[in-house]
């Protein structure tokens, strides 16, 4: 659960949070180890349709943690520039508290690969190829959200 943000003035409107969202293609995720201590991963991701997808081997840590505990929490940043004049950075942020599951639609977790790899140029052909060739060995998991925090200091 999420304490309400210290710096009110940077907080976003929950629309604003979700826009930041789609714009980040990478997420900071922190999940936690069968032993307690925290695991954090830097994943790239696609959202879509509310939620946030992200791919991955059949197995690994990361798998391991979502059986053990499914609660996350994830980082991402859309926009990031230096301004040295100000010293300070503009920046444009969301946090989000989340449940992870592992997708078992074949044909939505296809569709998640070609739209994921879609937003890094990679051509129909490549994508194609990677599905024909590693479809089996591919993990798609689905974060639903649960709570999110938009942090902007872009107007």
């Amino acid at each position: 659960m999420m304490k309400p943000m210290r710096k009110k003035e940077c907080q976003t409107t929950t629309e604003q949070a979700y826009t930041i969202l789609q714009n980040c293609k990478y997420l900071s995720i922190a999940m936690l180890n069968e032993d307690g201590s925290p695991y954090n991963v830097v994943v790239d991701v696609v959202y879509d349709q509310g939620k946030v997808y992200f791919h991955c081997a059949s197995e690994g840590q990361k798998l391991d943690c979502i059986r053990h505990d499914p609660r996350i929490c994830a980082t991402g940043v859309a926009a990031a520039v230096g301004v040295p004049e100000e010293s300070t950075t503009k920046y444009a942020s969301v946090i989000i508290d989340g449940k992870a599951s592992i997708l078992t639609d074949p044909a939505r977790k296809e569709a998640l690969i070609r739209k994921q790899s879609e937003q890094f140029g990679v051509t129909p052909e490549k994508i194609q190829a990677t599905i024909d060739g590693n479809f089996a060995a591919m993990t798609m998991v689905e974060i639903e959200i649960r709570g999110i925090t938009g942090k902007s200091s872009v107007s």
